[in-house]
């Protein structure tokens, strides 16, 4: 009976935003008869198109939009996105890179392009667009998590050294490429080369809450109690919603307070 009420109820969702997305294509069909020229009406009715899993009209109105504003980034990295989800991930990647071209601080646009890059299996590439786009906007959540997979299927604790040893080479003063150094470092069990690089990418960013925490974990896992004390406290200084490291804070702290009775 469970079952049948959640199917009713999902059921019933399905149909009322299938229902939405037709009032919004309605809605723009009738903005395009009044001005046929606007590339922005073209854009967001693909997007309702695509919305409903109907691409070949989604694709379309891309293309019209670009027809009409060659130089709107957006249909560029919809029309990538739309390739993408029917699985054509070579054709998506140059609509990607064409929506950067023409807006080099498109976060998205890079995130996109990376997922790309990794589902063709082009690891090393896919993982440096997830950091440009983190480095254009650190609340591009699709591209932290993307960027976790991307490191999760590069197995090879070598070839993920060799690749970030290059990132620092290239852009020295990149702190996202020492903190995920360290991630591997902390991996290894190498803790002071790990905490070595979480400090780098303190001194770069000192608003990295991140390379706090993890910094915090090598100290914990050295034994220098007090200096992960620290470094968890400034990281709730910068994110004071920070559950992972309330949660070590606090059992930290009882160890402490133990040790100390």
């Amino acid at each position: 009976m469970y079952n049948k009420t959640k199917n009713l109820i999902k059921d019933n969702m399905k149909t009322k935003e299938r229902k939405r997305y037709e009032a919004i294509i309605e809605r723009y069909e009738q903005y395009i008869k009044v001005d046929p020229e606007n590339a922005i009406s073209h854009n967001n009715l693909g997007t309702a198109y695509g919305s409903l899993k109907d691409y070949n009209n989604a694709m379309g109105c891309f293309l019209v939009a670009i027809k009409l504003d060659p130089k709107e980034a957006l249909a560029y990295n919809n029309l990538g996105c739309t390739y993408a989800l029917l699985g054509k991930h070579i054709e998506g990647i140059g609509f990607f890179k064409t929506a950067i071209k023409l807006d080099p601080k498109y976060a998205l646009a890079y995130n996109n392009l990376g997922k790309s890059y990794t589902i063709s299996g082009k690891h090393v590439k896919g993982i440096g667009c997830f950091h440009k786009a983190i480095k254009l906007d650190r609340m591009c959540l699709h591209a932290h998590g993307n960027l976790c997979d991307a490191h999760n299927s590069l197995k090879d604790y070598k070839k993920k050294l060799r690749f970030y040893e290059r990132a620092i080479k290239r852009a020295p003063k990149d702190a996202n490429s020492y903190y995920y150094r360290g991630m591997i470092y902390s991996a290894l069990g190498k803790h002071v080369k790990a905490i070595k690089d979480y400090t780098e990418a303190i001194g770069l960013d000192p608003d990295f809450a991140r390379a706090y925490n993890k910094r915090g974990d090598s100290y914990a896992h050295i034994g220098k109690r007090d200096e992960a004390m620290l470094d968890y406290d400034e990281a709730l200084k910068i994110d004071p919603d920070f559950a992972q490291v309330q949660k070590k804070r606090k059992i930290l702290f009882l160890a402490l307070n133990k040790k100390n009775t």
